[in-house]
Formats: C-alpha cells, sequence, structure tokens
C-alpha cells in the first residue's frame, strides 16, 4: 500500500500553464497529474484561466509493441512521443501506430481549452486492433527513473487489474459455502446429487458462456446493466443524501459487497478506478454473480418440486426452467431481473410448505425473503400479493389448524416485512431518495412503456401476446406441458403446484395488468411458478409402466434437445456478435484523422473504445453539418426509432453523386435451432425482447471524397 501511495505521488508531468495576470503573460510551472485527473484540469483553470497548457516528462512503456493514442479534447490539442506526431484533435480515430520499446519515452503535450469547461484525455491502444483505453497514471513520470522503480510501477498496475479476480474468489468461496449450507435434504444422498449436479455443471457452463460479452467497454451492450459508476455512486453516499434510481438499493449493495477489495482500493488511491481492464473485470464479477443467483433459482425450484413430488420430477422441472432462453441471456448479464427472481424464488420455497409442513420459521423467512426481492426490483411485489392475502384470510378463518400461521404468526410477518422495507430502502437515513424512487417508477419509468390500452380488446390483447411470449421463452412444446400440468393438477386439487399458480396469477394481475407492458423478462417469473407443474406432469406422462413409455421417452429427449438446443445458440449468437466483425471493419476503412458518426444509442453499436466515434441523428442538416467520414448504423434499432432513413438518405444527400456508400454489412447467421425463428432473421427488433438486440444488423457507409 505504501509503495503505490508513493508511486502515486511522485507521478505526473513537468506543467506549465501560460495565462494573463496585471495584464501580463505568466507561466506557471509544477508538476501534476492533470492529463489523467479531469477534476484537477478543472480547478487549475478555474483558478488560473490560462491560454495555453503544456506537459512535458516521460510516458512508461511496460513492452516493445504497435501502439496507437487518441487525444480527447474540446481545443487545439497535439501530442508527440519521442519528438513525432502521435495524435492532435483531427485524428478522432487514432494516430499511426508507432513502434515502442520498453522502457521510457519523451511526451510532450500541448492544448488549448475552448470553453469554461476544459476537457482533456489521453488514450492509448496495443497493437493495431487493440482497444483504446486510458493510460494509467503511474505510467506517467516528469523524470528518468532506474529500472527497480519502472518495473515497480508495471508491477503495481498489473496488480491494480488483478484485484478484482480476488473479489471474484471471494464471491465464488462464500456462494460454495452458502450452498452447501442450504442444499435440499434430498441432494445429500448420493444418487440424487450426482443427477442434480451433473444439471447444474451443464446449466453453469451455458449460463456463463458469454459473460464478457462486448468487453472490455466501459457501457456494455446490455442497456439496462448496473455498471460499476452506478455502484461506486451508491456506496460513494451511502444510499444516503436523495440518492435514488430507478431501481432499489439492495442489488447496488450486494454488488460493492462481492467487489469490496476493489472499491476499498480505488477510495485508498491503490488502483485506478478509470483503467478500462478493471472496469471490465468489475463488469463481469457483476455478472458472474447473476450466474450464481441464475443457478440458485434453479436449484430452488429443484428444492420445491422434489419435496412434493420426488427427485424424478424435480429434476424435469430444473431442465425446464433451465431451457427458458431469455433465462440463459440474463444470467450473464448485470441486469436486476434474475437477482430478484433469486429472491421470490426463495420466498416461494418457504411459502409453499404452506400444503405440508410449515411452521413459523418458515413464514417468517418468507416474508423476509420477499421484502429482500422487493427492494431488489419492485415489480416483484406482484408475486406476493394474492399470496399474503390467503395467508392471512387462512390464518383468520382456520385458527389453530396445522401449516396456518396464527394471528400472532400473522401480525409478526407483517412487523418483520415493514422493519426489513425500512432498512433494505434506508427510509431512515434517505427518506427523500425513496419518495423520488417512488416518483420515479411510477412516473417516467413506467408510463412512457405502456403497451396497452385499459379496455377489454387491450387486455385480450396483451393476454394473447401474453401466450406468444411465453412459447417463445420455453419452447412451444415445453409450455404445453406447462399448462397441461397446470390444468391437470387444479382438476387434481394438488395444493403445491395451486400455491405457485395463485403467486404467478398475482403477479400477472397486480403487476402486468397494472403497467400495462411486458417483456419476456417480465414473464420469467411465470415460467418459475409453472415449472413444477411441467415437471409433475412430465414425470407422469414417463413414468414406468405407462403406455408406449420408449416413444414418450423419445419424444421428451427430443423436446429437450430442441428447447436446450436454442439456448446454446443464443450463446453461440453472442460470440459470433455481428459488431466485433464491424469493429474490425472499421479498423481498416478509417484512416488518421477520420471522423465517425454512429447513428443510435452506444449500447447497440460497436464500442468507441475500439473506434472512437460521435452520435449522430441521420438527418440531411446532421450529416450537412458534421459531414462524417464514416457513419456505422444499427438498422434494426434505426428502423425502430424511426431514423432507418439512413438507407435512403445516405445515397441521395447529392444530386449527381451519392455523397455516402455502403461499405460493409455485418451480421452472422443464426445456428439451428434458433435459425428456424424468424425474428433473429429480420431486420426490425422484436420490441418484447432484448433477445434480437444480440448480433444486430450492422452497417457501414463510407463518405465519398469529392474533386472540385
Amino acid at each position: 500500500m505504501h509503495v503505490t501511495t508513493a508511486l502515486r505521488a511522485a507521478s505526473g508531468l513537468n506543467a506549465r500553464y501560460s495565462y494573463i495576470s496585471n495584464g501580463r503573460e505568466t507561466n506557471r510551472e509544477q508538476v501534476d497529474a492533470a492529463v489523467t485527473s479531469s477534476s484537477i484540469l478543472r480547478r487549475i483553470h478555474t483558478a488560473l484561466t490560462p491560454s495555453t497548457d503544456q506537459w512535458d516528462g516521460y510516458l512508461l512503456i511496460p513492452s516493445s509493441d504497435s501502439y496507437r493514442f487518441i487525444v480527447n479534447a474540446d481545443g487545439a490539442a497535439q501530442l508527440t512521443i519521442d519528438g513525432a506526431l502521435v495524435a492532435d484533435k483531427r485524428m478522432r480515430t487514432g494516430g499511426p501506430s508507432v513502434l515502442l520499446r520498453s522502457g521510457l519515452h519523451a511526451i510532450r503535450l500541448k492544448y488549448m481549452a475552448s470553453s469554461r469547461s476544459p476537457r482533456l484525455s489521453m488514450f492509448q491502444s496495443r497493437e493495431v486492433a487493440g482497444v483504446f483505453e486510458p493510460v494509467p497514471s503511474l505510467y506517467f513520470v516528469p523524470r528518468g527513473i532506474t529500472f527497480k522503480e519502472a518495473w515497480t510501477r508495471r508491477t503495481a498496475v498489473i496488480a491494480g487489474r488483478v484485484l478484482p479476480l480476488v473479489a471474484l474468489f471471494w464471491t465464488v468461496l462464500v456462494a460454495i459455502v452458502a450452498v452447501r449450507r442450504t442444499r435440499p435434504p434430498a441432494t445429500r444422498r448420493s444418487g440424487t446429487s450426482h443427477r442434480i449436479y451433473a444439471v447444474l455443471g451443464g446449466a453453469a457452463v451455458m449460463f456463463a458462456v458469454g459473460v464478457w460479452w462486448g468487453l472490455p467497454a466501459y457501457v456494455s451492450w446490455e442497456p439496462d446493466e448496473l455498471l460499476p459508476g452506478d455502484i461506486r455512486d451508491a456506496w460513494g453516499v451511502r444510499f444516503s443524501s436523495g440518492w435514488a434510481t430507478k431501481y432499489p438499493p439492495v442489488h447496488f449493495g450486494l454488488l460493492g459487497a462481492v467487489s469490496f477489495p476493489y472499491y476499498a482500493a480505488a477510495q485508498l488511491g491503490l488502483i485506478d478506478s478509470g483503467d478500462l481492464l478493471v472496469a471490465s473485470c468489475l463488469l463481469v464479477i457483476s455478472r458472474l454473480t447473476s450466474v450464481a443467483m441464475a443457478l440458485g433459482i434453479v436449484w430452488l425450484t429443484y428444492a420445491i418440486t422434489e419435496e412434493f413430488y420426488g427427485r424424478r420430477a424435480a429434476l424435469f422441472a430444473a431442465l425446464v426452467l433451465i431451457s427458458a432462453m431469455p433465462l440463459t441471456y440474463y444470467s450473464k448479464t448485470a441486469n436486476l431481473d434474475v437477482p430478484y427472481l433469486f429472491w421470490v424464488t426463495l420466498a416461494l420455497r418457504y411459502y409453499v410448505r404452506t400444503a405440508s409442513r410449515a411452521g413459523p420459521c418458515d413464514f417468517y423467512r418468507f416474508a423476509v425473503a420477499g421484502a429482500i426481492a422487493i427492494c431488489t426490483k419492485d415489480q416483484a411485489y406482484g408475486f406476493f400479493v394474492l399470496p399474503a392475502l390467503l395467508l392471512a384470510g387462512m390464518a383468520l378463518a382456520h385458527e389453530g389448524a396445522s401449516n396456518v400461521p396464527t394471528k400472532r404468526v400473522l401480525i409478526r410477518m407483517c412487523g418483520l416485512t415493514a422493519l426489513a422495507l425500512m432498512i433494505l430502502m434506508n427510509v431512515p437515513f434517505n427518506i427523500s431518495g425513496v419518495v423520488r424512487h417512488f416518483q420515479l417508477i411510477t412516473g417516467p419509468a413506467s408510463q412512457d412503456f405502456q403497451m396497452y390500452a385499459r379496455t377489454p380488446a387491450g387486455t385480450a390483447k396483451m393476454l394473447v401476446d401474453s401466450v406468444r411470449l411465453m412459447g417463445n421463452i420455453m419452447s412451444w412444446p415445453l409450455f404445453v406441458a406447462a399448462v397441461a400440468g397446470a390444468g391437470i393438477a387444479v382438476k387434481c386439487r394438488q395444493v403445491p403446484i395451486i400455491l405457485l399458480l395463485i403467486a404467478g396469477l398475482s403477479y400477472s394481475i397486480t403487476f402486468l395488468w397494472i403497467v400495462l407492458y411486458q417483456y419476456d423478462r417480465f414473464l420469467l417469473g411465470l415460467v418459475i411458478t409453472m415449472s413444477p407443474a411441467a415437471g409433475w406432469w412430465l414425470d407422469n406422462f414417463t413414468r414406468r409402466g405407462c403406455s408406449y413409455r420408449t416413444i414418450r421417452l423419445v419424444v421428451g429427449l427430443i423436446v429437450f434437445a430442441y428447447a436446450i438446443g436454442r439456448c446454446a445458440a443464443l450463446d453461440m449468437l453472442m460470440l459470433r456478435d455481428s459488431r466485433y466483425v464491424a469493429e474490425r471493419g472499421l479498423r481498416s476503412e478509417s484512416r488518421p484523422g477520420d471522423t465517425v458518426g454512429g447513428v443510435g444509442l452506444r449500447s447497440y453499436l460497436t464500442r468507441p473504445e475500439v473506434v472512437p466515434w460521435s452520435p449522430i441523428r441521420a438527418t440531411p442538416e446532421q450529416l450537412v453539418q458534421l459531414a462524417p467520414d464514416l457513419l456505422v448504423v444499427n438498422v434494426g434499432y434505426a428502423l425502430r426509432t424511426g431514423e432507418g432513413n439512413i438507407d435512403t438518405l445516405a445515397p441521395e444527400m447529392l444530386r449527381n453523386e451519392p455523397t455516402y456508400s455502403l461499405v460493409g454489412e455485418y451480421r452472422a447467421k443464426a445456428r439451428f435451432p434458433l435459425s428456424l425463428e424468424p425474428r433473429f432473421q429480420r431486420m426490425e427488433q422484436d420490441p418484447f425482447s432484448n433477445l434480437t438486440k444480440i448480433n444486430p444488423l450492422i452497417r457501414i457507409y463510407k463518405r465519398r471524397k469529392t474533386t472540385r
């Protein structure tokens, strides 16, 4: 710690700021790290208002290779290394590739601010096709240093990047201990352990493949992820001082806890929080937390089913859940849907015990787990409205009966729920933030997304869309099996399954019908409540002694192979995402000094860390005013937002000669059986799912050079 702190204090460049004082030009010289710290740069410009900034010193190159540099500034900027120009403001896609040997290289950076809000940052890319990332502050020194100090600085940077892996190891260790302490009794016998562990092992591989999708980057390709900056901001104000987002605080706290070593080191100044690889590693840790929680959902679904219907039905239920394609996708993102569903499933496990041997502790755990689920993502409340009313009615109507909470237990449950909600939402210390949070989720965070009218026709359309979505989520054969199992279970009065169906019905009525919009991820909770019914029905459908059992088993094998094959094909699509190839295309087409415009949001386009680009709207005025040399377009997103006219606009910019020509079109072909689904072939993106945002159709246009 002391070594890194001392190195950071001795880092920086020799700065000279030219400014006017008492009518005369004055120079101020000092050693600082303004090149890597925007706060230092703003503070200096606020105090001095310099006309010209210049930094001199040395840049430590860790290993011999080809490097490219970018200077991102609001005004004129020029970077030279060993006396050669390597980047300036005009080289927006990166300067020329230069071969640098390991060791110290003389560096000079000149900058002239053009506004009262100075902006200056420097990025480097290793190798021709490398990703641009900020230069670590420890690599800037104002003077020559010894070989030993250079080695120490390189080691400190590497250690800072590896630190998140230590946090990952700690997370996995805690998860393993927790799972071993809470595993269901049936799995403690070796026969079942092998089967469920084999299923969980296969699910772990499928959930984890592609966890690095779209990385390294500061902003991911999944638009709803919790990014490291979001977590750092929440912990920075201790979830107080009016802190509020559209999401409750529990998962912010959990991700901050599992990544605690990194955030502690960043707070102490031991590692560079702006390092691209550090930020990417932190996002991977958040995603792996989702992987662990998705496996927890599968485990809990198995435990619920096994407790009432045996091991075979439980294995079928687990396989049905694993086959849900959105679960495969969201298990590898830092989105909140898998985390809140983990807590919902945990609560349902205790709630379903009402059908057999529930005791006071089960009811208390149901209340606390439900509160945690709601404080992870608010929509979780929908699963608990009717179950809570059911338990209250049973307590009042059948007091003293077994498996029914007494009035005293019911009162304690209400108290526990209220106390947990107040603590987890940090109500005592952040009441204004809690109010702001509810204003967000009842205002723009929900009203702007409404898809259906609150009429009988709107409700009918929503129901039809829900059925179609469930078929797409589970695969139609397994959805039919789940519906058949649910219907027969109700007819045969299978209380555990009926209790789960009541929870799903509660969610549909008290959340989906209230907000009047839905996505496939919103229905994953319904898949969880229906999976035990599907497992129970499949167990009976293929049980020993039934007629044509061999044929039934073969049909079941084909159905599961198809359903799980869809998930595996989705993993392959993430690994072969079109944007990876499009980035290489941009690299080959761009030249130093070229400007690149991106039509659409950052999450839906190529990574600006690979080839920097600026957002642009596909309108004649924008194209004439900015005249980017290259345009990168996500065609599906552009069509959805009304900007798809780029395909007709670009060739018609001039009467006699098109200004832009198409130079590249990128989209990988979906593998079987996903190739059978038209939504993965169309240009337009599915408005009900983020899955079609994987591997979008990307087009690159190049501006023709005109001669006069």
